[in-house]
């Protein structure tokens, strides 16, 4: 009687040990088939980046915009851009508040639109994600590019800001254009929404002397 338990231990034993080698066996397995599918993603994602190499990409690396992929939601950890990306819109924003002061200084009161455009878009730009502050960024902007269109036709000098206002709305179309084919190129035109109509505000207001 005594032999019998003894075996049954040892074979009880025997079982838990062979069980416990299967499991860390497949589980060795596993972690292995886990590295390979990793590897191919990785060489995939490497192939695709190839294809869509560009210098303006490899310049934006450089500087610490690498190439971020988007969530399964369609998202960047829940926002509309990289968190890189959208600091970087962020600050090109405050161009706005340099020509909302400039004008202010020359008794400009345009300087009241491209105020309410910076206040609007640093509001967005902090935290970018699909809500009211969006809607609002875009439709003040909208808004404002439209009234100052407006004002300058009725003082007959729409002719004067006329590239202006076509050329941002061009930057815009490319924004969205780019935004599903590289996220570097969509950023850097939507910063250039933030740039190019202040400048020439400015230089137009010191032409006008």
């Amino acid at each position: 009687m005594k032999n019998n338990a003894i075996y049954y231990l040892k074979k009880n034993k025997t079982r838990k040990q062979v069980n416990k080698n299967n499991t860390k066996h497949r589980k060795q397995l596993h972690r292995k088939q886990v590295n390979r599918n990793n590897k191919k993603h990785r060489k995939q994602v490497n192939r695709k980046n190839l294809k869509s190499y560009n210098i303006f990409s490899s310049i934006m690396k450089k500087i610490g915009f690498i190439h971020i992929h988007k969530d399964k939601d369609g998202l960047y950890d829940g926002l509309v851009v990289p968190k890189t990306h959208a600091n970087y819109l962020f600050y090109t924003s405050f161009f706005s508040m340099l020509s909302s002061i400039f004008l202010f200084y020359r008794k400009n009161d345009n300087y009241i639109y491209t105020f309410a455009i910076f206040i609007t878009s640093i509001n967005y730009w902090r935290n970018p994600i699909y809500n009211w502050r969006r809607t609002i960024d875009i439709l003040v902007t909208f808004l404002s590019f439209f009234w100052v269109a407006t004002k300058f036709y009725i003082q007959s000098k729409i002719i004067d800001v006329l590239p202006t206002i076509i050329i941002s709305f061009l930057f815009y179309v490319l924004s969205y254009y780019f935004q599903e084919k590289s996220i570097h190129i969509s950023t850097f035109c939507h910063s250039l929404i933030h740039i190019y109509p202040n400048i020439k505000f400015i230089i137009y207001e010191l032409n006008e002397g």
